[in-house]
């Protein structure tokens, strides 16, 4: 008998190679009807009337990505313009060469991002959602094939981040632990009149959070933040900003960072908790919300 086994590989935006990939999860997500009936014990009957096809993946390449993938707004996918692999892996060896491996090319879709990880001294992770829908209800959404290559210029990651510095109106938080951004994005999607696929995607709502773990408790203080938290300071110079700083090959911090920065918001301290023999900690919740002009979260440093 021949066995195969893949592994990930990178995915691909129009002609941008996202590489880092940590994760992937493709599901069909199946819409599955059964019936039994007449009282019967076991159901007599399935089939499948449609599927909502989609993929998560998870990148190290927060730059790339964010650039390439429309930041906080996401990407639509058009004209096929997506494309993934499953890498295949050499029985007694490593990994296949050319025309050895399986391609999935989208017909169109949405892709958004979920959460950013930002953990202190550990690698930056951001996740994204990848919605695939028909172009007419019934094509299939994605497509794959066998006997593929992968891009030419798959290979190593090359770019890292970590948490870098974190300010709240203006002002530096110290001993932040991690920091996670999640875009709160709502998708909205709709098929109908009997299609097997989705035909439409949108992004419906967004409610982004973050967070900021940190032993630092202090802000409960009437002089800071108090019982009721405080709003987020319009005044130019003192927004809120978290930084994913780049990381060099070889090397220490490349001084150079992702930012995201809040115009207005509101601030608030998370529940205050701990055990014995054990320190306290918090976290620091930011909730954007727009002020009329900027993005609810603007991300700078992506040229």
């Amino acid at each position: 008998m021949s066995y195969t086994m893949h592994t990930l590989a990178g995915v691909k935006y129009d002609t941008t190679l996202i590489k880092g990939i940590t994760a992937q999860t493709f599901s069909q997500q199946l819409v599955e009807l059964l019936e039994g009936g007449n009282g019967s014990v076991d159901n007599g009957f399935s089939a499948v009337a449609g599927a909502d096809p989609q993929l998560t993946f998870t990148t190290t390449a927060i730059k790339t990505a964010l650039a390439t993938l429309g930041d906080i707004d996401g990407k639509a996918i058009a004209a096929s313009n997506f494309v993934m692999w499953f890498q295949a892996v050499t029985n007694g060896g490593t990994r296949e060469g050319a025309t050895s491996h399986i391609k999935g090319t989208a017909v169109q879709g949405l892709i958004i991002p979920q959460t950013l990880t930002l953990p202190h001294r550990g690698k930056a992770t951001l996740q994204y959602l990848c919605i695939f829908v028909s172009s007419d209800g019934s094509t299939a959404p994605i497509a794959f094939t066998g006997s593929q290559s992968l891009d030419t210029g798959e290979g190593a990651a090359d770019e890292l981040y970590t948490l870098g510095a974190c300010e709240i109106n203006g002002t530096a938080v110290e001993a932040v632990q991690q920091a996670v951004i999640d875009f709160g994005i709502t998708p909205w999607t709709e098929g109908g009149s009997g299609d097997k696929y989705r035909s439409f995607a949108a992004i419906g709502t967004r409610q982004p959070t973050i967070t900021l773990e940190t032993s630092q408790i202090g802000n409960i203080t009437s002089d800071n933040w108090g019982i009721l938290g405080a709003a987020q300071d319009e005044t130019e110079g003192s927004e809120s900003v978290i930084n994913a700083a780049a990381l060099t090959n070889g090397g220490t911090l490349a001084g150079t960072n992702v930012s995201f920065t809040v115009n207005r918001g509101r601030i608030q301290l998370e529940p205050i908790s701990g055990s014995s023999g054990q320190r306290l900690g918090t976290s620091i919740k930011i909730t954007p919300i727009y002020d009329g002009s900027n993005d609810v979260i603007a991300v700078g440093g992506l040229a």
